[in-house]
């Protein structure tokens, strides 16, 4: 008679034939989808047990969760594009090359991201308004950290840069609490580039202009010392028009030679400066934006339904595991189905030869464990 008490049989040969073949033609099981069915259902407690206190946690964590916003940018790529660009990444060559372009915006995620950006972001306050009142935020208080590298993580995990290689587009967004505040950090990012584009960063022309001034502050100086060695010597010499004393006009010569090669220099220099100062001016990368930072209306999340959702659906598929993995356990233990549990092992065993040999390393070290404890 059969027992009504036991469990289901959810794993056995997939019929007798196959079992009176299984030396010749290997083990074949299939898992009985109906017992497992009826399965679930005697222990469906266990079930809600695991799944409605999960279900209950994640909607109690979700909906006390505030809302965020992000708010959006897109920076269009500058310094041209290179059309052998795929094939020189291929060949290990397109970052080395594409980053020798001095004015490219290639470099632009890299310095969004540096430091130097974060800090001068964490470093300002914005005044804003949401939902009618005006907030003062200080980065650190927002954050809720006074440490610099984890307010430095935190200000990054609330900041998403992307770049297209492709296209060399780059995607920025910030998402905080506030809608006015993730707009305002996004702006912050972009004016912190385009002030590191304009006084930081370093080009061959700006090195150039910067070398011309300082020869040019030489150059006036050796001028202005010229003009007033000749004007020093006429004051002592009064009569030098009309004079024919060969010392005093050889001197007069020399000096004013002198003067004429300090005046070339001097005005050779500053056209040479004009210059480098136009060729600087175009060298500097411009921050060409398709999309300015928006300002959020809709929240960004989080995604509470979707997440409570595959809450529910992950704790439904543990819950049906342990219940399936408990009743196996349960079956072997009793002493049934130990025919099929044997084959199911020796199947396990010779398709996993190494993990059998670790196994019996692990059981003959713990012997040894206890023999030795035993004899002292």
């Amino acid at each position: 008679m059969k027992d009504h008490n036991s469990s289901p049989n959810i794993l056995s040969p997939e019929n007798d034939m196959a079992q009176d073949k299984q030396s010749s033609t290997g083990n074949r099981y299939e898992l009985n989808l109906f017992e497992v069915g009826k399965l679930i259902v005697s222990k469906r407690k266990m079930v809600y047990a695991i799944v409605f206190p999960v279900v209950f946690l994640t909607a109690l964590i979700m909906f006390t969760t505030p809302n965020v916003y992000q708010s959006k940018a897109i920076i269009l790529p500058t310094g041209g594009t290179d059309n052998m660009r795929t094939i020189k990444e291929l060949v290990g060559l397109g970052g080395a090359m594409n980053m020798g372009k001095e004015n490219s915006s290639e470099l632009y995620p890299l310095i969004l991201q540096s430091n130097l950006i974060r800090d001068s972001v964490l470093s300002q306050e914005y005044d804003i308004t949401f939902e009618g009142e005006k907030l003062h935020i200080i980065p650190s208080e927002y954050f809720g950290q006074t440490d610099p590298t984890r307010l430095r993580k935190a200000l990054a995990g609330a900041t998403v840069i992307k770049a297209n290689k492709r296209t060399g587009e780059i995607y920025m967004s910030v998402e905080t609490e506030y809608p006015e505040l993730s707009k305002a950090i996004l702006t912050e990012y972009l004016n912190q580039l385009e002030n590191y584009n304009r006084h930081v960063r370093k080009s061959s022309a700006r090195e150039n202009q910067r070398y011309l001034e300082a020869r040019l502050k030489e150059s006036t100086a050796e001028l202005h010392k010229a003009e007033e060695a000749i004007r020093a010597f006429r004051e002592v010499n009064s009569n030098w028009a009309s004079t024919t004393n060969a010392d005093i006009l050889n001197e007069l010569t020399r000096l004013e030679r002198d003067l004429e090669i300090k005046s070339s220099a001097y005005l050779f220099l500053q056209q040479q400066l004009e210059v480098a100062k136009l060729n600087a001016q175009k060298d500097i990368p411009i921050l060409s934006i398709l999309d300015t930072p928006s300002l959020p209306t809709i929240k960004s999340g989080p995604k509470r339904v979707i997440t409570i959702f595959f809450a529910g659906v992950i704790s439904f598929i543990l819950a049906v595991l342990m219940i399936f993995f408990t009743d196996l356990w349960k079956q072997v233990t009793s002493g049934r189905n130990r025919r099929e549990y044997e084959t199911l092992k020796e199947d396990v065993t010779r398709a996993f030869p190494r993990t059998r040999k670790i196994l019996r390393m692990i059981r003959r070290n713990r012997q040894h464990q206890r023999e030795h404890v035993y004899t002292e």
